[in-house]
């Protein structure tokens, strides 16, 4: 016990100060956290290091987590350690911006800027993008991962959520990837605490409207609250024109958005951090992405 001992006395509790200490919801973040550490305890390796440190010792991520399950303590601590064991598991907490291709952010493929009319962080995505190869999809669903969990992040740094916006913008039939999408929405489902404000798609071509019926058939019905599917114009009641990308309301436009200095070229990625068994062949996939641009 002395262990876990150790962990709560570095517990963050900043963001529960307005949680009365004799309430409910209090003693049940409590009470997921004691869970946990036990599990940290008795199972050694079973979470990654930095994840302990950022979700099971934090009071805020914690809080998130017990609200997707409605307060059930049981539930929240199967919830994160499931995703604890996937983010692991995919060497998520690992990443940083440093292993993020500088070329995915500058040409829009992901990034996030700006906000919704709510002040939520905004992600946004191209979904013509979004259509990998069975040597890139891993790398690059760490990536968008990565940022999936860095938008929720930035929106509790702030008190607030995050949304998605998912340009469709020029897509084809070749590149609508359903599994892709539905692996996006497992991900959030499954492994995310709450925060997600809205998920925009905007500007859906025609032959997508079907199959977007079979993907909301997966989707639990909470979830299909959040999710629109908006044309260009309609876009400014949830994103103010400040925020709203370029390309979306100029497509012909070629979009450009400067990437953290930390981030390099992908000449320089870590392959490991993305498990990318051949660079070569990632430079390649995405220099077709580039001439989509």
């Amino acid at each position: 016990m002395a262990f876990s001992f150790k962990l709560r006395r570095q517990l963050t509790n900043s963001s529960i100060k307005s949680i009365p200490r004799d309430s409910i919801e209090y003693y049940t973040i409590i009470e997921v956290q004691e869970k946990l550490l036990k599990i940290v305890e008795d199972e050694k390796d079973i979470f990654d290091e930095t994840d302990v440190k950022k979700i099971v010792q934090s009071m805020s991520y914690l809080r998130k987590y017990c609200q997707r399950q409605d307060g059930k303590a049981d539930k929240t601590v199967e919830m994160v350690k499931e995703a604890l064991i996937w983010r692991k598991e995919h060497q998520i907490p690992k990443l940083t911006e440093a292993n993020i291709p500088r070329e995915f952010i500058e040409t829009g493929f992901i990034y996030i800027s700006g906000a919704d009319i709510e002040g939520n962080p905004l992600l946004c995505i191209r979904g013509k993008y979004c259509h990998f190869t069975p040597s890139t999809k891993e790398g690059c669903e760490r990536i968008l991962s990565y940022f999936l969990f860095k938008a929720l992040e930035q929106g509790m740094a702030n008190g607030k959520g995050w949304t998605i916006l998912v340009d469709l913008t020029g897509l084809s039939m070749a590149q609508y990837d359903v599994p892709e999408v539905l692996w996006v929405l497992k991900v959030i489902v499954n492994y995310m605490p709450s925060g997600l404000k809205n998920m925009i798609g905007v500007n859906i071509p025609w032959f997508a409207k079907p199959l977007v019926k079979v993907v909301m058939s997966f989707i639990p019905s909470d979830w299909k609250k959040i999710i629109q599917f908006v044309s260009s114009k309609e876009l400014y009641k949830f994103i103010p024109k400040e925020s709203v990308p370029k390309y979306i309301e100029n497509p012909r436009e070629k979009f450009h958005i400067t990437a953290p200095p930390e981030c390099k070229p992908m000449s320089e990625i870590d392959v490991e951090a993305l498990a990318l068994e051949d660079k070569e062949e990632f430079i390649k996939f995405f220099q077709k992405v580039l001439e989509l641009n």
